[in-house]
């Protein structure tokens, strides 16, 4: 999928090409941006497909320090970071995240294969807003966005 509007493949044939009632922003009219944090590629991307095809706009990121670094340079409305990255863990690049000065601060949801109860009791004490756990069901993902995601 390509990320210019003028692509062939950048729409669908039969959809609406209006935002999703998920892309939920701050600014009217504008869908929210997501930024995907993940080191696994092929999973990153595939989800930043799926949320630009749910009317979000979304990037990724596959380290937890590329993650911050696109976090500073375009701040997003909802971060999905996975736990288990190769250099900052999950933990520790949300506890960065919120103790940046960005108003509003987005939502950050764990995005993990880490489920057990003390793994969700860590992801909350870090400052996370959710915790979902791989393989993540996408509808699930956009009705979380959509929940949490200022109307």
């Amino acid at each position: 999928m390509s990320d210019n509007p003028n692509h062939p493949d950048s729409q669908r044939p039969g959809r609406d090409p209006q935002p999703a009632d998920a892309a939920r922003s701050t600014a009217p009219g504008q869908p929210a941006h997501v930024l995907v944090v993940d080191d696994n590629r092929d999973a990153a991307d595939t989800l930043v497909d799926i949320l630009m095809l749910s009317g979000f706009t979304a990037s990724a990121a596959y380290d937890g320090a590329s993650g911050l670094q696109a976090l500073q340079q375009q701040p997003p409305q909802a971060v999905l970071l996975d736990i288990g990255l190769p250099d900052l863990d999950g933990h520790e690049v949300c506890r960065r995240i919120r103790a940046l000065p960005l108003s509003p601060q987005p939502v950050v949801l764990a995005l993990t294969g880490w489920g057990q109860e003390k793994d969700r009791e860590r992801t909350a004490a870090a400052g996370f807003d959710g915790h979902l756990t791989k393989p993540a069901d996408p509808t699930h993902i956009m009705e979380l966005l959509g929940k949490l995601l200022p109307r």
